[in-house]
């Protein structure tokens, strides 16, 4: 169905995003402690972004929410590869 594979779309795109955007913030904050408050600031943003994306998606655009779902899911998959394979340039 083109409509679940939209929404898994969406929800691959939404989880690389928001885990592509952590990791440069934290090592910024690794390297320099004075911006730690800005990562929890920074978390919160981007949590509350995605929540109006995700609302936006399912109720105004009419996307399988099924199919964000196994979008989303694919966060768990990135992240085990992401600590089995180690950060990438290192």
């Amino acid at each position: 169905d083109l409509d679940m594979a939209k929404g898994a779309l969406l929800g691959c795109l939404l989880v690389g995003m928001n885990l592509l955007g952590t990791v440069a913030f934290v090592r910024l904050v690794l390297r320099d402690r004075r911006y730690k408050a800005l990562l929890i600031a920074s978390s919160l943003v981007k949590f509350g972004l995605t929540l109006m994306v995700l609302y936006i998606a399912i109720v105004r655009l009419n996307l399988s929410a099924l199919g964000i779902l196994i979008g989303l899911s694919s966060m768990l998959a990135g992240s085990l590869v992401y600590a089995a394979m180690g950060a990438p340039g290192k």
